[in-house]
């Protein structure tokens, strides 16, 4: 009897995982326009580009599909109450393909940064609809683990345009960035709905198969699952839901408070940036370490699967709380330690060259730590600290802020490091981590394996 039991429990388990994994294809989809530039960077700058673009060009590229976020990131949110998270899910993946398209054809910058605006529209709906749906698919149980897949795929999808890009040409390396999306399309459309979603539709025969797929647990399991939700959604829709819910009663806007910190700690960790322009970075650091600034990227976006794949099991283990702690302390010494080596390099007359392996093993480092940390508590937060009725608005708002946070960390880069030099981004990574510390400490709730009506409740304290 209990083997059946555990053998049930880890069944459900493993298709939780198998519907989040289909769904996060989409985000490797997302991480795509990101990542596709790094590799390829050094070749658009150089004087036989096939697109000829300075650093100016470059900053403004790179952020364009930021300005498409900024577009869906509210409407998505809502789209995804009204007709369903699968299905606005689903309607990135067109998206992202046109965009793709008009990039492989084309050798016009204007064209191609109007493609990447275009695609930031299947962005702004996979960052707001996506952390939904994995923490409503999934058990409380294993809720950290499921919503931490959210970043690996995230993190594969940089690694896996870092190897492509300097193995293929321009044409392939772009046609084989754009065939991902036909197999996310594919492998999602067959996964289940959310049972939140049919619930608050109503629908709760439909509630009841997806739960029964999802759960693969006997049928008083299942019907005890449901009337938990059905309970959690009804005192949910009892408040008419406007945009001033967010910050309605003290419990909401602590929990909206808590998620605009957790965001502005990703943003400014330090790796969004350098997941973009390691690659200058380290060149700029000397060539005289050991390893190219082509393969040292390379390193550092394996590491950030690794860091990913780690949260996957410490996530539920060791807690939301904890891990940030942890990430922002790392986080906080590899920053540091790069800015005072650039600081160094640039501003006195030492010798510099036998520490040019400073670089980069702080920013592997910040990669490992930051993506087992930082990352993932962003998603579970996200899709733990508000109600099912009030869960799309919040991420809407979520990616909205993100968004102008991004092209901000994203498009000032080069200019700080030109006017100033690379020190000064990393201080203020640096400071950005120190003070994610103390926030950590002295706010963050620890939500691990607690169900979605408990975490309201001690946040109500």
């Amino acid at each position: 009897m209990v083997y059946s039991i555990k053998f049930a429990e880890y069944a459900g388990f493993f298709r939780q995982l198998l519907a989040g994994s289909a769904a996060s294809l989409g985000v490797l989809t997302c991480a795509f326009p990101y990542a596709w530039l790094t590799p390829i960077l050094p070749q658009l700058l150089s004087p036989d580009s096939e697109i000829p673009m300075d650093t100016e060009g470059v900053s403004w590229m790179l952020i364009m599909p930021e300005f498409g976020t900024l577009i869906s990131a509210l409407p998505a949110g809502f789209l995804a109450d009204r007709i369903g998270r699968k299905t606005v899910i689903l309607i990135s993946a067109p998206i992202f393909l046109i965009g793709w398209i008009f990039i492989l054809y084309t050798k016009s910058l204007l064209i191609i940064n109007i493609a990447r605006v275009f695609q930031g529209l299947g962005v702004g709906i996979i960052y707001t609809v996506m952390p939904m749906y994995l923490g409503e698919i999934a058990s409380p149980k294993y809720r950290g683990a499921i919503t931490s897949i959210f970043y690996f795929f995230w993190w594969f999808g940089y690694l896996f345009e870092y190897i492509l890009g300097p193995m293929l040409s321009y044409f392939n390396y772009t046609l084989a960035t754009a065939s991902i999306n036909i197999f996310f399309f594919i492998a999602f459309i067959f996964q289940p709905e959310s049972p939140y979603y049919y619930l608050m539709k109503k629908k709760v025969n439909s509630a009841h198969k997806s739960l029964t797929w999802l759960l693969q647990s006997n049928e008083d399991e299942v019907d005890k699952e449901l009337e938990r939700m059905k309970k959690c959604v009804e005192e949910d829709q009892q408040r008419k839901v406007v945009w001033n819910e967010l910050v309605a009663t003290p419990t909401d806007r602590k929990a909206l408070l808590i998620l605009l910190i957790v965001g502005f700690l990703r943003l400014f960790c330090g790796l969004i940036a350098l997941s973009s322009y390691s690659t200058e970075t380290l060149k700029a650091a000397g060539d005289y370490f050991m390893i190219s600034p082509d393969n040292c990227t390379i390193i550092i976006g394996i590491m950030m699967v690794i860091g990913s794949i780690g949260s996957f099991f410490t996530l539920d283990v060791f807690g939301r709380k904890s891990l940030l702690y942890f990430s922002c302390s790392l986080s906080a010494i590899c920053m540091f330690s790069a800015g005072t080596f650039y600081l160094l390099k640039s501003h006195s007359s030492l010798e510099m060259t036998p520490y040019s392996w400073i670089p980069p093993v702080a920013f592997t480092i910040l990669a490992g730590v930051s993506v087992v940390g930082i990352f993932p508590v962003n998603i579970a937060y996200a899709s733990e600290l508000f109600t099912s009725n009030t869960r799309g608005m919040a991420s809407s708002v979520f990616s909205f802020y993100a968004t102008i946070l991004g092209i901000f960390v994203l498009k000032f880069y080069l200019t700080l490091a030109d006017l100033f030099g690379e020190f000064v981004n990393f201080y203020i990574y640096t400071a950005a981590c120190i003070i994610g510390v103390f926030l950590t400490w002295f706010i963050m709730p620890e939500t691990k394996g607690k169900t979605f009506e408990r975490i309201r409740h001690e946040l109500e304290r």
